[in-house]
C-alpha cells in the first residue's frame, strides 16, 4: 500500500489520511472508508506528521567509522557500529514544498535520503523484530547549508543549524508488501535493490543504489534500540551521498532551482528553492 496524508484543494488546512492507488486517494479514518478523491483535487502533505524522533545516518560516515580508530578500543563492543545524528522534526516538509533560501548561508545544497517509518515501539531489538517494526519506505531530501556544516565540523559540534531548516519526506510511505520485487534477503537483514536519481532543473546530478548501503535498515534499528527506546512513528533515514558530494558534486542551489529525487515504486519527490519570505 501507498499511505499518504493530504488536504483537499477545496478545503485547505484540514489534513486527512488515505491510500494512494492508480491516481486516486482513498480517504480513511484508519478503519473505515470515507471517500475517494481524484489526484487533481488534493495536495499531498508529508506522509509523516511530526515524528517523535528523526535519525539520519550518513553512509560515508558509516564507512569511515569502520576504519580502525584508537578510541573504539575503549568501547564495550566487538566491532564498530553505525552512527547517526538527530534532525529537527519540526522542519519536515511535504511533496512540492517551497524551501526558503536561509539567510545564514551562501552555499545551499542537499542530500538525497531513503527513509523508513516504524509502526511500533521497540527496545533492545533482535534483527527479526526490527524487520517487523518497519511500516514503510519513502524518499527524502535534506537541504544543507554547506558553509555552516563546515563550521560545525571544525567546532566538533556535529550537525545542527546547517540542517535544521528543511527536510522533505514523501510523496507517500510504501509498505513492504509493495516493495517485494526490490527487497533482497541478506544475513544482515533485508536490503533494497533500489536505484535513486537526483536532478536539479531536470539535469541528473546524483545516482546510487541502496543495495550498496553499508548496513540494512534492520541493523540500524537494532543498533539504535540498544541505547534508546524506539517509538511508533519514529523516522530513520540514510544519506547515500559521499561527504560533500566529493565524487558526484551537484551544483550550488540558487533561488528558483527545482530539486527532484526519484526511485521505482517510491515515486518522485520535488521541492523548489524560493527567496526568503519577509
Amino acid at each position: 500500500m501507498k499511505l499518504c496524508r493530504f488536504e483537499l484543494a477545496a478545503a485547505p488546512g484540514y489534513p486527512r489520511v488515505g491510500i494512494y492507488h492508480n491516481g486516486k486517494v482513498y480517504e480513511t479514518d484508519g478503519k473505515n472508508p470515507l471517500g475517494i478523491h481524484e489526484a487533481a483535487d488534493i495536495q499531498l502533505l508529508s506522509p509523516v506528521k511530526r515524528p517523535g524522533s528523526f535519525r539520519v545516518y550518513s553512509n560515508h560516515q558509516i564507512d569511515g567509522i569502520k576504519s580502525p580508530l584508537g578510541f573504539l578500543d575503549d568501547l564495550p563492543i566487538e566491532e564498530p557500529v553505525p552512527t547517526y545524528s538527530y534532525r529537527n522534526p519540526g522542519a519536515i516538509l511535504g511533496p512540492g514544498a517551497s524551501v526558503e533560501y536561509p539567510s545564514l548561508t551562501n552555499d545551499l545544497s542537499f542530500e538525497p535520503l531513503i527513509v523508513v517509518v516504524i509502526q511500533d515501539d521497540g527496545h533492545r531489538l533482535e534483527l527479526g523484530e526490527a524487520e517487523n517494526l518497519i511500516l514503510g519506505y519513502a524518499l527524502g531530501i535534506e537541504f544543507v547549508a554547506r558553509d555552516l556544516a563546515r563550521f560545525e565540523a571544525s567546532s566538533i559540534t556535529g550537525h545542527g543549524q546547517s540542517r535544521d531548516f528543511a527536510s522533505l519526506i514523501g510523496p507517500v510511505v510504501v509498505t513492504p508488501d509493495d516493495m517485494q520485487d526490490l527487497l533482497r534477503n541478506d544475513e544482515d537483514g533485508v536490503r533494497m535493490d533500489l536505484e535513486m536519481v537526483a536532478r536539479v532543473n531536470g539535469r541528473d546530478v546524483f545516482h546510487t543504489n541502496m543495495i550498496e548501503a553499508n548496513w540494512s535498515f534492520a541493523e540500524l534499528l537494532v543498533n539504535a534500540s540498544q541505547t534508546g527506546r524506539l517509538l511508533s512513528g519514529d523516522v530513520f533515514a540514510v544519506s547515500m551521498a559521499s561527504e560533500n558530494f566529493s565524487d558526484q558534486a551537484p551544483p550550488r542551489l540558487e533561488i528558483g532551482d527545482e530539486v527532484q529525487l526519484s526511485a521505482p515504486v517510491l515515486g518522485t519527490l520535488k521541492a523548489t528553492v524560493i527567496a526568503p519570505v519577509e
